[in-house]
């Protein structure tokens, strides 16, 4: 059996191909595999380099320690944001999502009162 052990560029992610399978690990045992910020992109970078190796014929995803991902880490979310942003109002948060009509307009209508097939926002 042969292995090939492939950077991820973080010790938060591990890869290694084995005899045409790519294992990737999420290594963050401490905090049952919760995805970071150093994770998530080394993750999808990682599925993407994966599927285009023509030496990969399957790809197994896999956790260390006792569990596989506990999902986002909550802790980390919003830990750097932007501090203009964390200062907008809402109805400006609201504006730089880029929703087609503002909140206040989002009030006084319903998709029902809308005659198009766009769902309500």
């Amino acid at each position: 059996m042969t292995t090939t052990e492939i950077d991820t560029g973080t010790s938060e992610l591990l890869c290694a191909i084995r005899d045409r399978v790519a294992v990737i690990t999420l290594n963050r045992p401490e905090v049952r595999n919760a995805l970071s910020d150093n994770l998530t992109p080394a993750l999808r970078t990682m599925i993407k380099t994966c599927g285009e190796n023509p030496e990969v014929g399957a790809l197994l995803i896999t956790g260390a320690g006792t569990a596989f991902c506990a999902g986002g880490n909550v802790k980390g979310m919003g830990a750097h944001r932007d501090k203009k942003k964390l200062e907008m109002s809402f109805d400006e948060k609201v504006a730089d999502l880029g929703v087609w009509r503002s909140y206040s307009d989002q009030r006084s209508y319903s998709s029902s009162d809308c005659r198009t097939n766009a769902p309500g926002i």
